[in-house]
């Protein structure tokens, strides 16, 4: 119901509006707008999933509210111009110029079964992405020391950390190291201008392959070194992948990095502790196999400077 900027499902002899379960203001504000086109739906028997696609303007938009548990379930990438059912599977079909032996085509088909490529739709590349929002505890100051994730799959990865103060981080480019089951990594310390950082001293590096780096009078693993963040050495922009004893490795050749006093160097390395009443993140995987994301975990300590609940 456009008019009233509502989803409706009929049900019991009479219509719900289900756009007033939680998201009411995304259909006042983002989905229903004056500059749409159209708006079409598809139902997935097979998934128990309503999709609402909003077509024209700027910012295209698909939802789907999951029939079976009452809710809406995410927003998606596909933005197919019609839906149809053939039997019990669900097609969407956008409208293209493909031509194959001599014949021009105008629509392309999408079917949404478990056969086909994940995180492809309409034959273009997409990564599934989950933004998160840390915030136990709300009115206390945390200090986020780190992430993790359990899921099947080990490639995804982050968009820059930010939170209630202002604060921003690097990326996170790999979860690589793996405990217990989770996918784990050391929060990323805050970039932003208003961090205060000290260089890491990393010693007499040397190297045989220039990716492996050995220091002659620094224990490495002794330091706060973050795995899969961008850091800076010698002037070079490289990504340290693992840490043992004395050596690091890098992810890509760099034969300077080898050298004498070598440290490692700006607020990306070492700046102030990621911190604030909540954290904020975008997860991104683009893998075209099936996998499946179980939950986001962050490590918390509260912090020192924040004043004891409970003050008056």
């Amino acid at each position: 119901d456009p008019a009233k900027e509502k989803a409706m499902l009929f049900t019991g002899g009479q219509l719900v509006p289900i756009s007033d379960k939680g998201v009411s203001s995304f259909f006042g504000e983002d989905f229903i707008t004056s500059s749409r086109t159209k708006y079409i739906t598809g139902y997935d028997p097979d998934m128990d999933i309503f999709y609402y696609t909003a077509l024209g303007g700027s910012n295209e938009k698909t939802i789907g509210y999951y029939m079976g548990a009452g809710k809406w379930q995410s927003l998606y990438s596909f933005l197919p111009d019609e839906y149809a059912n053939v039997g019990n599977i669900m097609a969407a079909f956008k409208a293209s110029t493909i031509t194959a032996d001599g014949v021009t085509k105008t629509k392309y088909l999408f079917t949404h079964t478990d056969e086909v490529n994940r995180n492809s739709v309409f034959g273009q590349a997409v990564a599934s992405s989950v933004e998160v929002v840390s915030k136990l505890s709300p009115s206390r100051v945390k200090v986020f020391n780190a992430v993790s994730y359990e899921g099947t799959s080990a490639n995804w990865t982050t968009n820059q950390f930010t939170t209630s103060l202002g604060q921003t981080s690097a990326s996170i480019s790999s979860f690589g190291d793996d405990r217990e089951g989770a996918y784990y990594q050391v929060m990323p310390r805050d970039t932003s201008s208003n961090s205060t950082s000290e260089n890491v001293y990393l010693g007499n590096l040397t190297t045989s392959d220039n990716t492996t780096f050995t220091s002659s009078n620094v224990r490495i693993d002794r330091l706060n070194l973050p795995l899969g963040v961008a850091v800076t050495i010698n002037s070079q922009s490289v990504t340290i992948n693992s840490v043992s004893k004395y050596t690091f490795t890098v992810s890509a050749s760099n034969s300077s990095v080898a050298g004498n006093n070598r440290t490692m160097d700006g607020p990306s390395t070492n700046g102030d502790p990621m911190r604030g009443n909540w954290i904020k993140v975008t997860f991104r995987n683009t893998d075209a196999t099936e996998h499946e994301l179980y939950c986001i975990n962050t490590h918390i300590t509260d912090s020192k400077y924040h004043h004891a609940l409970g003050e008056q």
